[in-house]
Parts: structure tokens; sequence; C-alpha cells
């Protein structure tokens, strides 16, 4: 049978099913720092219309999926598409530093006084302490 005439082929093919298939290069691209939107923006171009939440459930499922059953080997003859969108090269995103407040310095006297709430009774309590 011919792959190209193949029923399989004819199907309409699922944004989850193409996650899979994409894993690995969807990884890749966040981690040299494209954001969710620009691969959501592609898939839409190649005719995957979804939104982000669609997406970031989709990616959280397709990650869970490599998970329990392995990477998906996709058919030899059959690579996924891609365009130069996924291939452009963009300056990755500067690292912000946090601002962290300094320590308390503590002193002789705070390391002296008792920690957390100390009763003392009622037997000192006089009749003018009371609201």
């Amino acid at each position: 049978m011919n792959p190209a005439t193949s029923p399989l082929k004819s199907r309409r093919r699922t944004l989850q099913g193409v996650l899979r298939e994409r894993l690995p290069q969807i990884e890749a691209a966040l981690r040299a720092g494209y954001r969710m939107r620009t691969i959501v923006e592609q898939l839409g171009q190649e005719g995957f219309h979804t939104t982000l939440g669609a997406f970031r459930d989709g990616l959280y499922r397709a990650r869970l999926w490599r998970k329990t059953h392995g990477p998906l080997n996709p058919p030899l003859g059959d690579p996924p598409p891609m365009t130069s969108a996924w291939l452009v090269e963009r300056p990755r995103p500067q690292a912000v530093p946090r601002v962290v407040p300094a320590a308390p310095v503590l002193t002789p006297e705070d390391l002296k006084k008792r920690a957390g709430f100390q009763y003392e009774g009622t037997a000192n309590l006089k009749k003018d302490d009371l609201v």
C-alpha cells in the first residue's frame, strides 16, 4: 500500500498527536528561550489552531505520555513538517538578578530573649489592668 494514499494519512490529525511527535523540538525551542505563545502561533500557521491554555495542557499530557510510554518514534518516511520559523535565531533572554533582603543581624540581647508566648498566670493581675 502506498503511504501517501494510506487511510491513516488522510485522517484528521489531533493536536495531541502533533505535540507527541514534536515534543523534542518543542522542548528544545522552550529551552532556547522561545515563548509558548510563539509556538502556538507557529502551530496555528501549520493548521493546528489552539489556545495557549490548551497547548499547555496538551504539552503536560505529552510529557506524561512520554514518561509512561517512552519517546515516540515517528515513521521513517514521514518526518514532521518544519518551517523556518522554528529555526529562527533569536537572542536569549537575559536573567534579571533577584534582590534578596539582607539577613537581620542578631545582637547578644536578642539571643537572650525567650521566643514565643510565655504564660505567667493570673496571680499578679490587678483590677486596674482589666479593660
